[in-house]
């Protein structure tokens, strides 16, 4: 049989190992909290404006102001042929566009040989085909002068 003293001493060790048991508990949920806001803090990213295009647009378009947004893109991720609206103003597009495409030195030409379809001329024969080589344009456009 268990004396009064020995009950007494495993009762406090009890209450003693509960105590630590719950100063743990509220120490590693501190640390658990500090953790959890450091990983949650966002950094802010510089960003730049860019121009880009506004809607779809088809190839040869002459490009006008309205033809271009501008769109914020990450500072260092900006392409480095990147033009400026109103140098890009009164361009013509070398190939089609998306919208949200931004304009870039690559797309748009001053020159309009760039422009002109390269055709070649086969002859088998009585028949003559010409087959556009570069710079083609779309199928529909080709159906259209046929």
């Amino acid at each position: 049989m268990i004396d009064f003293s020995t009950r007494a001493i495993t009762v406090s060790v009890m209450m003693v190992g509960i105590g630590l048991a719950a100063t743990a508990v509220v120490l590693v949920n501190e640390e658990l909290d500090t953790i959890r806001a450091s990983h949650t803090t966002v950094q802010e990213v510089p960003t730049t404006t860019v121009a880009v295009f506004a809607s779809s647009l088809p190839q040869g378009h002459i490009v006008t102001f309205e033809d271009m947004a501008g769109a914020q893109y990450v500072a260092n991720a900006v392409p480095s042929s990147i033009m400026v609206r109103a140098d890009a103003i009164g361009m013509r597009l070398r190939n089609d566009v998306v919208a949200g495409e931004p304009v870039l030195a690559s797309i748009v030409t001053n020159d309009l040989v760039e422009m002109v379809p390269v055709y070649i001329r086969t002859r088998r024969g009585t028949e003559v085909t010409h087959t556009c080589i570069a710079r083609c344009p779309a199928p529909e456009i080709k159906a259209a002068k046929e």
